[in-house]
């Protein structure tokens, strides 16, 4: 009965690494792009790259003080409520 126990043990623990790794894979770009949004161009460039540097917030400021950055999200906001709710109207009539 031990034996069985240890090889269920095993077998999860297993699939948990397999799917913690697949997960890290997944998720790593995700995780440099929010890093590089903190980068200067330079430093997004430079090779080797560096996970350890000072954050800079520049860009963001350039974002919300010289474009229309909240009007187009919100515009973008809108169409796509919008365009979702046809599609699940049209969807839902079709599908009865």
């Amino acid at each position: 009965m031990r034996s069985r126990s240890r090889k269920r043990f095993i077998r999860i623990t297993a699939q948990y690494v397999i799917a913690l790794v697949i997960l890290l894979v997944f998720l790593f770009p995700v995780a440099w792009i929010g890093l590089c949004s903190f980068k200067t161009n330079p430093q997004i460039l430079q090779t080797p790259p560096k996970f350890i540097f000072r954050p800079n917030l520049s860009q963001y400021v350039e974002l919300f003080q010289e474009t229309n950055f909240i009007g187009n999200f919100l515009n973008s906001l809108i169409v796509s409520t919008c365009s979702a709710s046809i599609s699940l109207a049209v969807g839902t009539l079709a599908a009865y």
